[in-house]
Parts: structure tokens; C-alpha cells; sequence
């Protein structure tokens, strides 16, 4: 009689959350020791998260299951991460000399800390510059400071919404050009009527395609 092959660990390693959320090992290491994510110390003093506790930390933070998550597994580890195969964040070969010089710079707003730590992480491997923004407060300052090629800007924020985040900005001359992407976890032909009227470029909607959001960004900046 075969050996039955052992299942999916029920734990995994920093690395392979990383590896799952599309994150460096350090960011997750930072979510262990402040408490954003359960986890638990081995006798040796590593620490180890267990699948389900990852499961439902994506979901809370509405981050793209891996496969095996989304099975309610965890993943493998060699996983994809945030749900975008490897090769969809290579930097594009596309475009002039001069633009492969210089990264385009995206700037992305959202009140999320660990959505905001999947966007720097997914965009910067993607080919991108990251600049990011915990509320609209510093919207304008960002967009004067940084010069970004375009803005990611989640609409539901506290404070200052996305809607009056883009009209501020759209009122600084440096930011009249720059593509705004909304991004929000809102449906219907009625919230993009809105969306479009307001003037954002397109959207996103959360959960985040990654691949999708990163094509898009390659097309609005080709």
C-alpha cells in the first residue's frame, strides 16, 4: 500500500507569509511583533503563523487569497504573491531610453497600513517608485514634493474622502495631468458614473487584482 503523501503544513515561516501576501520577510516580522498578525514562538524563538490565522488577516485587510489560501490551505512555498504570479511584476522592457532611466513614480493613498505595505511592496517590484500616504491631509504636499507619474487614491478615508482629496489636488497646477486611479471597495454603474464625473482616470476595485492594477499603470504611463 502507498505512503499517503503529507499535507500542507499547518504553520508557515515569515518567509512564506511573505511569499504569500507578496511582502519582504522584514514587513512580516514587523506585523508579528506588533500584534497586526497572530503568531506564536517555537522553542527556538522563531516565529510561525498558522494558515488559517493568515487566511483570515488577508481577507480582513481584503489582500488577494493565494490559491492554497483561498482553499482554506496554506501556501506552498514557492507561493505567489498577493495573488500575482512573479512574472506579472517584472519591470516592463517596453518604452524609450529615457523612460527606462528613470522609474516611474506612483503615489498611493489609502488609510489601510497593510494594504499600503502590499502596494509598496508589489508596485516597487513591478519597476515602479513608491511614495505612499496614510490620509488625504498630505495629498497635496506629496504630489508638489514627490512629482508622481500617476496617484492610486482610495476613496473611502477618514478625514478627507477621495472625492475631495482629488478636487484639492486637482487645483494644484503640478497636478492637473497626473492619471488618478480611485480605488474602493464599492460597486455598481452608479459609483462609476460618480467615479468618472469626479474626474479619476479609472479605479480598482478592492480586493485588488495586483496584475490587473499593474497592466493598467503600464498603459496609462506607456
Amino acid at each position: 500500500m502507498p505512503e499517503k503523501s503529507p499535507g500542507p503544513p499547518r504553520y508557515l515561516t515569515p518567509v512564506q507569509v511573505a511569499d504569500a501576501c507578496g511582502v519582504s520577510p522584514r514587513t512580516v516580522s514587523n506585523w508579528i511583533r506588533t500584534g497586526s498578525i497572530p503568531a506564536h514562538r517555537t522553542a527556538g524563538g522563531h516565529g510561525r503563523v498558522s494558515a488559517e490565522d493568515l487566511r483570515r488577516f488577508l481577507i480582513a485587510h481584503r489582500v488577494p487569497l493565494p490559491p492554497g489560501l483561498a482553499a482554506g490551505q496554506p501556501a506552498d512555498e514557492g507561493g505567489a504573491t498577493a495573488g500575482v504570479p512573479e512574472g506579472a511584476l517584472a519591470p516592463s522592457s517596453g518604452g524609450s531610453a529615457v523612460e527606462q532611466r528613470r522609474a516611474r513614480r506612483v503615489l498611493v493613498i489609502d488609510d489601510d497600513e497593510v494594504l499600503l505595505e502590499v502596494f509598496r511592496e508589489v508596485l516597487t517590484r513591478a519597476g515602479f517608485e513608491v511614495e505612499v500616504a496614510r490620509h488625504g491631509f498630505l495629498a497635496g504636499y506629496l504630489v508638489g514634493h514627490a512629482r508622481p507619474d500617476a496617484v492610486i487614491l482610495d476613496i473611502l478615508m477618514p478625514g478627507l474622502d477621495g472625492y475631495e482629496v482629488l478636487a484639492l489636488m486637482r487645483r494644484r497646477p503640478e497636478a492637473r495631468g497626473i492619471p488618478v486611479l480611485a480605488c474602493t471597495s464599492l460597486k455598481g454603474a452608479d459609483v462609476e458614473a460618480r467615479l468618472s464625473a469626479a474626474g479619476f482616470d479609472g479605479y480598482v476595485r478592492k480586493p485588488i487584482d495586483f496584475r490587473a492594477l499593474v497592466e493598467q499603470l503600464r498603459a496609462r504611463l506607456r
